[in-house]
C-alpha cells in the first residue's frame, strides 16, 4: 500500500506543474515518471499544446531532481 503523500518526506517529493506531485524515493523510480510524462506528450501528438509544456515542464523539474540525486558525495573518514 502507498503512503498518503502528506506523510511522504519532502526531499522525496517533485512538486510538478498544477497539483501534480511525484514521489521519487530512487533514480529507477524517477526515470519511470519521466518516462510516463514522455509517452503522455507523445499520445497528445500536437493537439492540447498547453497539456504537452506543463507535461515538458514536469519533465524539466524531474530532471533537476535526477541530477541532484547524482551529485557525488563526500566520505567521511572515520576518526
Amino acid at each position: 500500500m502507498l503512503a498518503p503523500v502528506t506523510l511522504l518526506d519532502p526531499l522525496r517529493l517533485v512538486h510538478g506543474t498544477g497539483s501534480d506531485r511525484y514521489d521519487c524515493p530512487d533514480l529507477a523510480t524517477l526515470d519511470r515518471h519521466i518516462n510516463q510524462l514522455r509517452r503522455r506528450i507523445a499520445r497528445l501528438g500536437g493537439r492540447l499544446p498547453a497539456a504537452a509544456e506543463a507535461h515538458r515542464a514536469d519533465i524539466d523539474r524531474l530532471l533537476d531532481h535526477r541530477s541532484w540525486l547524482t551529485l557525488p558525495t563526500l566520505r567521511r573518514s572515520a576518526a
